[in-house]
């Protein structure tokens, strides 16, 4: 019984913040010019007929993602500060945890249109390639390594936005998170690094998504890429749950 109403209250959540999304310009421009950024990135850094892959696609998506989903994340806490209802929501028999998991799966569901909307692709290049066909192993390896990046980014971009009632501070908090874990991961950074001291540089490097994403991305499953997405995302959604807290 308990289960069932903790269920429909995360739903009820859900489904309010979906609706924000889409009744606002700003989902509609975020898909836009993710289409757009994606697109020329894969133009521009690798578009071959005969390679019959994403790669191009799928190797910027940690960035791409990094400078975009703080944008839709910023409102989510800030917004409800803003207008006064952040003190309704929690003066109603809402659970901390429950409001932050709606807003979260809200946040994941609007992802999820943001890729499909991307789905084209490998029809398209499968359509150019020569043999026909993509690798369908590699497409869906990089698509659900977008996911679940993207639900690690989101948790930061929750995060960002329940220290702040400024949705443009929230946003810079985010940025600055997302696009650290995708930098110290970027090979220049990593070479300089390296210069100074091996250990720290394999160290870092691992403690960046861009070598995670890279696994994933290529169909390999490994767990030690799945425990780092899930850690750094539910590390990043304890501290949202305990700021949230704190405000009751």
């Amino acid at each position: 019984m308990y289960e069932e109403r903790d269920m429909g209250t995360i739903c009820t959540i859900l489904r309010r913040e979906l609706g924000a999304y889409f009744n606002t310009p700003i989902a509609y421009v975020v898909i836009f010019v993710y289409l757009i950024i994606s697109g020329a990135f894969y133009v521009h850094f690798g578009f071959n007929s005969q390679a019959g892959d994403l790669r191009a696609f799928f190797e910027w998506q940690p960035l791409v993602m990094a400078l975009l989903i703080p944008a839709l994340t910023m409102r989510l806490w800030a917004e409800e500060r803003q207008l006064g209802t952040l003190e309704l929501l929690m003066t109603l028999p809402v659970r901390t945890w429950q409001a932050v998991a709606g807003k979260f799966l809200a946040a994941t569901g609007f992802l999820a249109v943001m890729l499909l909307c991307t789905l084209h692709l490998p029809f398209f290049l499968g359509w150019l390639s020569n043999p026909p066909g993509p690798d369908w192993g590699t497409v869906v390896g990089g698509y659900l390594g977008c996911l679940a990046m993207g639900m690690m980014y989101i948790s930061i971009g929750l995060f960002a936005s329940s220290l702040t009632r400024d949705q443009i501070v929230a946003l810079i908090i985010g940025l600055a998170i997302c696009v650290m874990l995708w930098l110290i991961g970027f090979p220049v950074f990593v070479t300089m690094i390296r210069e100074f001291s091996a250990e720290v540089a394999v160290w870092v490097q691992n403690f960046s998504i861009v070598p995670h994403f890279e696994s994933i991305s290529r169909g390999v499953l490994d767990t030690r890429d799945l425990v780092y997405v899930v850690s750094v995302g539910g590390f990043f959604l304890l501290l949202t749950h305990l700021v949230m807290e704190r405000r009751r």
